[in-house]
């Protein structure tokens, strides 16, 4: 099957206005008709000409000043359906919509006042009525033409309304609301729309009347007289009527709610009235709503805050209990505690007398360690010197070498020109021999120069080992003096580890000084303390004694608020 279209809002006010538009025209067309003395087929012709007005306004021009008056707002509320807007928007939206009836009431004026004024000029123009008459028929125009547009206004306002319900339901914006209050007619304008105009219009209608009959007649008929002054005071009284059910309405739902609100048992059931703010009843009917909420609100708390204290005089009677026997083992306590701390402050007294002890033995440690330190400082500079001395000592033999290494030199020069003289002399002893006598002395020297040649040559070979030793010597002397050089290195290097292990222990025996000296000084602030902690202690022993006192006062202000607790209770219990 398929699913019915929904009508847009600016149908819907068109729809709306169908009916009494029609209602309208059918009064005003048998109010005229009756009382104008016309023929029955001018009445006829009326009649149709009357109709075919109607409809050419109503389905012709009613749509375009229709949609003037409501075709923005209508895609206004569709775009608002498919999207949705923010409360500010929405407060907006619901500000127009409640402008919206005024102006449909202002086109429907328009639209039936024109095709009434046209339908008058007919009988002046056609049907050949007096002027007076054409007076008459043209002032009924205007008259019906507000009633009309009073219809509309109504008709309008309804649909409207259904909308405001709808915006609100979602929210609109409070400052606004409590700053204008409504948004629609006030009340003082429905009076003047609903009473005073209609009441005022009648009486000039029923004057205009019997004005139009002496002017045409010279005796008027006390009957049609009557008769316009009952169909217009049915017209003022309807519209009295409409206007007094409108907001007895009003009242009768603020009443309602009312006695449904302080005759409910529950809360959470809280009836809330639904209100387009449309004028002040609506509003009144906004505020009531609105207290209503924060009552129950209130009342919410105030059961919720029962519950809480309930629980919390529960907790504290059995806290007051609970503390009222702790009090007494904390008395007993702190006896106790009193008679602990003045055995520590004797224990700290003997403490610090042992501590006066130790600070003594450390410092004379101390002075030890610096005497060692100071010797060992002394030995490590005799080291240094002994050092230095057997280095100049190696460097001395070394000389000694190189001066041997010279004449181990020397020695071979010598070794050599021996050599050569030897090598000479032979030569000599030769030439001497082939010169026979001659010769004879120079044999001799040069045997004399061989033998010394020789000599020499012995001598030499002496002294190179002699040379030889005396290097194996030095060399000898040197390895030694270097193995006690290297012997009084590692002892120098003992030495100095020995003197920072004496560093070491000077700053620990500094450091145990310090900390001996910062110990008792602790320990006579710790003794101070101790004395004044027990005088503390036996002060907090009397307030603990006194705080029993007021526990049991507390325990029994708890069993007095337990009291108020249950009345809450039975508060809580009646309201909700």
């Amino acid at each position: 099957m398929k699913q019915k279209k929904e009508k847009t809002f600016e149908q819907e006010i068109m729809t709306s206005g169908k009916i009494p538009n029609f209602s309208a025209v059918a009064v005003f067309i048998l109010y005229v008709i009756f009382f104008v003395n016309i023929t029955g087929q001018e009445v006829l012709d009326a009649g149709i000409a009357g109709i075919v007005l109607y409809l050419l306004m109503q389905f012709v021009l009613g749509p375009f000043t229709n949609a003037n008056s409501s075709r923005k707002l209508s895609l206004r509320i569709i775009d608002w359906k498919e999207n949705g807007l923010d409360e500010k928007s929405r407060t907006n939206l619901l500000a127009d919509l409640m402008h919206c009836p005024v102006h449909v009431g202002k086109s429907v004026m328009v639209v039936f006042g024109g095709g009434t004024i046209i339908w008058a000029l007919y009988f002046y123009f056609v049907v050949k009525v007096s002027l007076i008459t054409f007076v008459f028929i043209l002032f009924t125009c205007v008259y019906s033409a507000y009633i009309a547009s009073v219809a509309g206004i109504l008709c309008a306002e309804k649909v409207c309304s259904k909308y405001a319900l709808e915006l609100i339901s979602e929210g609109v914006d409070s400052s606004i609301v409590d700053k204008k209050n409504f948004f629609g007619f006030s009340i003082k304008n429905y009076f003047y729309t609903f009473i005073c105009i209609p009441t005022i219009l009648s009486s000039l209608s029923t004057f205009m009347f019997v004005f139009k009959e002496l002017s045409i007649k010279e005796n008027i008929l006390m009957l049609d007289i009557a008769i316009v002054i009952i169909i217009n005071a049915i017209i003022c009284i309807s519209l009295a009527i409409v206007f007094g059910i409108r907001f007895l309405r009003y009242i009768y739902e603020m009443r309602d709610a009312l006695i449904k609100n302080t005759t409910s048992n529950n809360l959470q059931d809280s009836y809330f009235v639904p209100t387009d703010l449309a004028n002040e009843f609506s509003y009144n009917i906004h505020l009531i709503n609105k207290n209503t909420s924060q009552f129950a609100d209130v009342l919410k708390n105030a059961a919720t805050i029962g519950n809480e204290i309930a629980d919390s005089v529960k907790n504290l009677v059995v806290i007051s209990t609970q503390n009222s026997s702790v009090s007494v083992e904390q008395s007993t306590g702190v006896r106790q505690i009193v008679s602990s701390m003045e055995e520590s402050d004797k224990l700290s007294k003997d403490i610090s007398n042992k501590i006066t002890y130790v600070n003594e033995i450390a410092n004379k440690n101390l002075q030890d360690v610096q005497d060692g330190f100071n010797t060992v400082s002394e030995s490590i500079s005799k080291m240094n010197e002994i050092t230095d001395a057997n280095i100049t000592i190696i460097d001395e033999i070394k000389k000694l070498n190189e001066q041997i290494e010279n004449i181990w030199y020397i020695v071979n020069i010598i070794s050599g020109i021996a050599d050569q003289t030897k090598i000479i002399a032979f030569n000599a002893e030769l030439e001497a021999a082939s010169a026979g006598e001659a010769g004879k002395n120079f044999h001799i020297v040069a045997n004399e120069i061989r033998r010394l040649a020789d000599n020499t040559m012995e001598s030499t070979k002496d002294i190179k080992q002699r040379i030889s030793d005396i290097q194996h010597s030095s060399d000898s002397l040197i390895l030694a003096s270097e193995g006690g050089t290297k012997k009084i290195n590692e002892g120098f290097q003992l030495s100095v580890k020995l003197e920072d292990k004496f560093n070491n222990i000077k700053n620990s025996s500094e450091v145990t000084v310090s900390s001996a000296n910062d110990i008792k000084g602790f320990i006579e602030q710790q003794t101070i303390s101790f004395e004044q902690i027990v005088i503390t202690l036996k002060q907090i022993s009397a307030g603990i004694e006194s705080s029993a006192t007021s526990i049991q006062s507390v325990n029994d202000l708890s069993l007095q608020l337990q009291k108020i607790s249950d009345s809450l209770a039975e508060l809580k219990e009646t309201v909700i």
